[in-house]
């Protein structure tokens, strides 16, 4: 298994170094998809840390999501719980937690981007992506950032997000897959698999 994630990696590194600016020209959004199994996240994060290291062309911005969501609620658990216990209540409540997760991711890709170095290509990596269950997923969350794609500062181009899901894909399903190995099947938001 580790080995097929590390036959991905070699390839999604290698596709953004020879065609960045190629990257989702048929889809319509540069998103790049990479499923994996839930259980080797540890071991996926390890490589990352190893391998997507800024280089002579490609700077990486690695945004986990998990402490980004925390972030958000921090002080509002005992409101978000008891709101979310109340059925009549539950539909908003979730909802107004997805789109303050969305509005702080966004928030937060924007301002690494401002970071950004004029001589190198920036990456979005976002991963830790268990963090939207149960309330949304990552397409959800995808189609969002597509509304206002993030661009380069120094040039306008639109970045290429490389998007982490746990999970796994369907046998013989293009363009699908199961988020944390659980129904329903979900389809990519445009962009391309890895």
């Amino acid at each position: 298994m580790n080995e097929d994630i590390q036959i991905r990696l070699d390839d999604l590194i290698k596709r953004l170094q020879t065609a960045y600016d190629g990257i989702g020209h048929n889809s319509g959004r540069p998103y790049v998809y990479f499923v994996y199994p839930s259980k080797q996240e540890s071991t996926l994060q390890r490589m990352m840390r190893e391998q997507l290291r800024n280089n002579t062309h490609l700077f990486f911005h690695c945004l986990d999501l998990l402490p980004l969501t925390i972030q958000c609620l921090e002080g509002q658990e005992e409101r978000r719980q008891e709101l979310l216990d109340k059925p009549r209540t539950q539909k908003s409540t979730v909802d107004s937690i997805v789109a303050l997760w969305k509005e702080r991711i966004y928030a937060v890709i924007i301002d690494a981007l401002s970071e950004a170095q004029i001589d190198k290509r920036p990456v979005v990596v976002l991963y830790g992506l268990a963090a939207l269950h149960p309330l949304t997923n990552p397409s959800v969350l995808m189609e969002y950032i597509a509304d206002k794609p993030p661009r380069n500062p120094h040039n306008g181009t639109i970045i290429p997000i490389v998007v982490f899901i746990p999970g796994s894909r369907p046998p013989l399903g293009s363009r699908q897959y199961y988020f944390l190995d659980l129904e329903p099947q979900l389809d990519f938001y445009r962009g391309e698999e890895i």
